[in-house]
């Protein structure tokens, strides 16, 4: 999981606010589509950045959700 909070920027012990405020700023900065005039290299770096955040944002997600239901 601290890998997970590392990727967006955040601490293990923030709030689901904060890691999502920080999700949603990296994801306007990293869409794929905010680099379309930008050349190959760098798109292709843009999407993989996204999706490692993606991929960080739902995993986190998920441990809020099952700390809560506990």
């Amino acid at each position: 999981l601290e890998s997970y909070f590392g990727v967006l920027g955040c601490r293990a012990e923030d709030s689901f606010d904060v890691i999502r405020y920080n999700y949603l700023q990296l994801v306007k900065k990293y869409h794929p589509d905010t680099c379309n005039a930008c050349d190959e290299n760098l798109h292709v770096k843009y999407k993989t950045k996204f999706q490692e955040i993606q991929n960080a944002y739902e995993m986190l997600k998920i441990h809020f959700r099952e700390q809560e239901a506990l």
